[in-house]
C-alpha cells in the first residue's frame, strides 16, 4: 500500500506526525478499496495508530 511501514503502536511522535500518517494511510486505502468500501478501522491498520487517534485528530 505505502512505502513507509506503519510505525508501532504507542510510539511517541507529534500531533501533526500522527494526523499526516492517518491523511496518507486514508488516500491510499480509498484508492484502494475505494471510499464506499472503506472503514475507519481499515485506515486507522494502516496508518498503524488506534481508532481513537483517529477520532481524537478529526471531528466526526
Amino acid at each position: 500500500m505505502t512505502d513507509t511501514a506503519p510505525r508501532p503502536r504507542g510510539r511517541p511522535g507529534t500531533s501533526a506526525d500522527t494526523r499526516d500518517r492517518l491523511v496518507a494511510a486514508a488516500v491510499e486505502v480509498f484508492l484502494e478499496r475505494g471510499y464506499a468500501d472503506t472503514r475507519v478501522q481499515d485506515i486507522t491498520e494502516a496508518a498503524g495508530f488506534t481508532t481513537g487517534a483517529l477520532y481524537a485528530h478529526f471531528n466526526s
